[in-house]
């Protein structure tokens, strides 16, 4: 639900009022009777649902919600976060640095990072290609990958396959991996600057640590 928000969010809900226009149409006509259509939408993070939703669907919902004691608290992973502001260097270059050294030092570990643009996306791929080439680990060459919409859906399900098999050990996202995929293990997880919302935060950052 959570996805449905601003300008997006506006022209979804006035497409399902046009849909629900045409299905009730359809229904008098041909089905004799009123169409009953019903809405299930789901949400991790949004912080009023009940309120969102009834605006987005314009009518009342039933709000079923999870509680603390619904969760398994003792087997709860921990996660390390730390903010870092590089200042000697370019925050593409921090990145790639930072990725081939967790590389060096654990060849097995798997990066997923995210980006806001296709843009950096590009550069931070070029520039892990372009350090592994001079700093003698040519043999991760093949194990970085890139993740964006202009990718096709069959490509993009090959590379999350690769990377959840540990054939991709570097991944580099945009907003595409954020919802609808749950990786068995993801050791570091990189954000490069923020977000555009804190939900798309919360779900970014819960990629990693949700297995191990």
């Amino acid at each position: 639900l959570h996805l449905f928000s601003s300008l997006f969010g506006g022209n979804i809900a006035k497409l399902l009022k046009r849909l629900e226009k045409i299905i009730s149409i359809y229904s008098k006509e041909y089905l004799k009777r009123e169409a009953n259509i019903q809405y299930i939408a789901s949400s991790a993070t949004i912080k009023n649902p009940k309120e969102f939703g009834k605006d987005f669907f314009d009518k009342e919902i039933s709000l079923i919600q999870t509680f603390d004691e619904d969760y398994e608290k003792e087997k709860s992973l921990k996660k390390i976060a730390i903010f870092v502001s590089p200042t000697a260097y370019k925050m593409v270059h921090t990145i790639g640095w930072a990725c081939v050294e967790l590389i060096r030092i654990y060849p097995d570990v798997k990066v997923l990072a995210f980006v806001n643009t296709r843009n950096i996306c590009d550069q931070i791929v070029n520039d892990l290609k372009h350090r592994c080439s001079i700093q003698n680990v040519e043999k991760i060459l093949n194990k970085i990958g890139a993740h964006y919409s202009y990718l096709s859906r069959q490509e993009r399900a090959d590379i999350e396959e690769k990377f959840n098999e540990g054939d991709i050990n570097i991944l580099i996202s945009t907003s595409t991996l954020e919802v609808g995929v749950d990786f068995k293990d993801v050791d570091c997880l990189i954000l490069y600057s923020a977000p555009y919302s804190f939900n798309s935060y919360l779900q970014r950052v819960g990629r990693a640590g949700r297995k191990g």
